[in-house]
């Protein structure tokens, strides 16, 4: 089966992603027009969706930001991590506050794909 034939498979999960991510929450209220045109031309959920899928390929592990940026060679950083958050509120990506060293020594959040992640057993989340 082709890379490109499980991508499309995978698709199946991605209901959330259906909705569109809105132009307002591309850019700041003070960013330039420019930023604002560019928010309206821009297909976020799209972009969304290759992240998601970087982050359910990565599996079980769960990523960090360095994890999908790692992934996905063929886009800037900056078009990655503003994905990271409207795939937490449509809930196809779990952040539980657990964190794993980056290549800075700084701590990243841990995200999982919803398909993968497990509440870690013994503690309470509520």
């Amino acid at each position: 089966m082709t890379k490109f034939k499980i991508l499309k498979q995978r698709h199946a999960w991605s209901s959330g992603l259906s909705q569109r991510t809105e132009a307002y929450r591309l850019a700041r209220r003070d960013d330039p027009s420019t930023s604002h045109d560019a928010a309206e031309q821009m297909n976020a959920t799209a972009m969304e969706s290759i992240v998601a899928d970087a982050i359910w390929e990565i599996g079980a592990a769960g990523a960090i930001a360095d994890d999908v940026c790692n992934a996905l060679p063929q886009h800037a950083y900056n078009s990655i991590t503003p994905r990271f958050k409207p795939l937490k509120e449509k809930g196809i990506v779990i952040v539980d506050g657990t964190r794993r060293k980056a290549k800075s020594g700084r701590g990243q959040m841990v995200m999982w794909h919803k398909e993968f992640y497990q509440e870690p057993k013994g503690e309470n989340h509520g």
